[in-house]
């Protein structure tokens, strides 16, 4: 219901932007480190608009200004409200730290827009500051809406054979129906195993295809298509919480794979925390994006 209820303020943030050419989002993070979280953050979200600009989907392009808080509540707070009088500002995004969030939970519930806090744990959510994970559901609509207006109607879904993955096949399989989409083919991804029924997908109608795991890495299914002369041509969309290797991605150039999320390294690449804070950032903005477009 929350999640729910976090998006109809997306909607309706990004619809006081009332079709404007440029929108803008409002960033306070501390990027006086360059192996930090705030940092990592930033990097995230410059990726996703620079992906989105690329993109241009109906014209619109998103604008950053961004302010470099130095871990300094007070100076987070002047950020704050400067971001409140931007024209057509229609997001503001922090929370690379929670002390910081918490001190300003007065002066950013009173600024009317939305704010999106991707990393720092909030006590208090209130009614506009949002506590930012985006969730299996709310990734698997938005990448089958894409798959929908190219026409990619019947989908081949794979997902880990474990209590999780069958719920995940569950969950996607409803939101596949709920798209007037058909689930043409579905296998499953077993630990240490490299059959995975390509050549049974083969005898049925397959537009695009969509795996997503948690733990048992999809690496060999990857390869595995890759090799497969019909099911290469897919579009092959990915939901994993497991990245890819770096090695796999080499190897499979011939494959169109499409995320909502990209996995790169920041600098400091022996901290994961980094990484989750860069993917945060990066699915936050794309997600305020692809809501204000539809």
């Amino acid at each position: 219901m929350y999640r729910a209820f976090a998006l109809i303020l997306i909607i309706s943030s990004l619809a006081y932007a009332d079709q404007r050419e440029t929108l803008v989002i409002g960033v306070s993070v501390n990027t006086s480190n360059e192996r930090g979280v705030g940092y990592a953050m930033y990097r995230g979200i410059q990726t996703a608009v620079n992906k989105i600009n690329e993109n241009n989907e109906n014209g619109k392009e998103i604008q950053i200004i961004l302010k470099n808080h130095k871990d300094n509540p007070d100076r987070a707070r002047d950020h704050f409200k400067e971001f409140e009088n931007i024209k057509n500002l229609v997001a503001i995004i922090c929370g690379d730290s929670t002390p910081i969030i918490q001190y300003n939970l007065k002066t950013l519930k009173d600024i009317n827009t939305l704010v999106v806090s991707p990393w720092a744990h909030i006590e208090d959510e209130g009614n506009s500051i949002i506590n930012f994970s985006i969730n299996l559901s709310e990734r698997t609509k938005i990448i089958l809406s894409n798959a929908k207006s190219q026409g990619y109607n019947n989908i081949a879904l794979f997902t880990e054979y474990n209590l999780l993955g069958i719920k995940q096949n569950t969950e996607i399989s409803t939101i596949i129906k709920e798209n007037d989409l058909k689930k043409s083919f579905e296998s499953w991804l077993h630990r240490g195993s490299n059959e995975f029924g390509l050549e049974e997908a083969t005898k049925h109608p397959v537009d695009a295809i969509l795996i997503t795991n948690y733990s048992i890495p999809a690496d060999r299914l990857i390869l595995s298509l890759s090799k497969n002369i019909d099911l290469s041509k897919k579009p092959i969309y990915l939901l994993l919480e497991t990245p890819l290797k770096q090695s796999t991605i080499i190897q499979t150039k011939n494959l169109d794979l499409r995320e909502i999320g990209i996995k790169i390294k920041t600098q400091d690449s022996n901290n994961p925390l980094y990484e989750e804070a860069f993917q945060l950032a990066f699915d936050a903005t794309f997600l305020i994006y692809k809501n204000q477009i539809g």
